[in-house]
């Protein structure tokens, strides 16, 4: 089950140890429409907040979107399904 959220979303990822975090938001389409993280991270939980706009800050339509965080240069990957709701 999707999960709905208005007007934003927090991401919370718990990283183990030190590494890279990739945090993408992708369409229906497959087409990734906005990036909330590409960086080094140290271990710890890290908050990420998604505000249902692209990459252009302009505001996405009501939809099902797919959270798509990976780790460690692509090793580990979890995709969540979320629905905005304007």
């Amino acid at each position: 089950m999707p999960n709905p959220f208005n007007p934003i979303q927090a991401i919370i990822v718990d990283l183990p140890e030190n590494g890279k975090i990739d945090l993408d938001v992708i369409d229906l389409s497959g087409k990734i429409v906005r990036n909330v993280a590409n960086d080094n991270f140290t271990a710890g939980i890290h908050t990420f907040i998604w505000n249902g706009n692209n990459n252009s800050g302009k505001n996405l339509p009501s939809g099902i979107y797919f959270v798509r965080v990976s780790t460690f240069d692509q090793t580990r990957q979890i995709v969540k399904k979320s629905l905005l709701i304007k």
